[in-house]
């Protein structure tokens, strides 16, 4: 694998605040409105479960924010960079978000960050000896051999691993990683880290979306790599 070579397809974050209630018209409204302040002017918008959802560019990034209830006394919030996602202004864009829901949405006044969630999706090149993904971690990673796939009784379009690391009560992130073949073009290699953050927190602590979004992306840098590096 070509750590170089790293390409990040996907930032998101996820968070579950309460208490809250189904939004107003007038506040979908002004949601909206101060979303375009900030450069998010809405190309599309969906109805969502007592809220709305917003896709917006922001240079070449695609953006998109979606408030709606999760449980009648609780919301969520998700704010995703799906394509040609800007690492440096992800950060800044999901906090701005976040500014903006905490000046709108007072009646009730949220309290608490009941559970949060965010995921990284990057790209790598195995390089010319591997012009299949798969093979890179099916030989390279593993140590298997070709014949060892005969029982499946055909060629392997693509797989991959995926591990799951529990929460801990002195660590109370759930986290989970996939390492797989990337079906539509099996020269890349696909890497997916996922962070369950269980531990309640204060609405007032903030959104944290640099500090959340880096420890997902660290987590790959770090950790994911050298694993896969390690085994191959």
């Amino acid at each position: 694998m070509l750590v170089e070579s790293q390409r990040v397809i996907h930032i998101g974050l996820n968070y579950v605040i309460a208490p809250k209630k189904p939004l107003t018209v007038d506040e979908k409204l002004q949601f909206q409105k101060e979303l375009s302040m900030i450069g998010l002017e809405a190309d599309n918008t969906a109805k969502k479960e007592g809220g709305i959802g917003i896709k917006s560019r922001y240079d070449s990034s695609t953006v998109i924010v979606e408030t709606f209830m999760n449980s009648p006394n609780a919301g969520q919030l998700l704010i995703l960079m799906p394509e040609n996602p800007n690492t440096s202004l992800y950060p800044q864009i999901a906090d701005a978000v976040g500014d903006i829901y905490s000046r709108i949405f007072t009646e009730p006044k949220p309290q608490a960050f009941t559970a949060r969630d965010g995921c990284v999706r990057k790209l790598f090149s195995c390089g010319s000896e591997y012009p299949h993904a798969f093979k890179y971690i099916w030989e390279k990673m593993l140590g298997k051999t070709q014949a060892d796939l005969s029982p499946l009784g055909g060629p392997i379009a693509g797989g991959g691993l995926r591990f799951v690391v529990p929460a801990l009560p002195e660590k109370p992130v759930e986290t989970e990683v996939r390492i797989e073949s990337l079906l539509k073009d099996p020269t890349q290699l696909w890497v997916e880290a996922r962070m369950k953050w269980l531990q309640p927190d204060k609405f007032d602590s903030g959104f944290k979306a640099g500090e959340l979004f880096g420890q997902i992306n660290d987590f790959i840098d770090e950790n994911v790599t050298s694993f896969i590096l390690g085994l191959s």
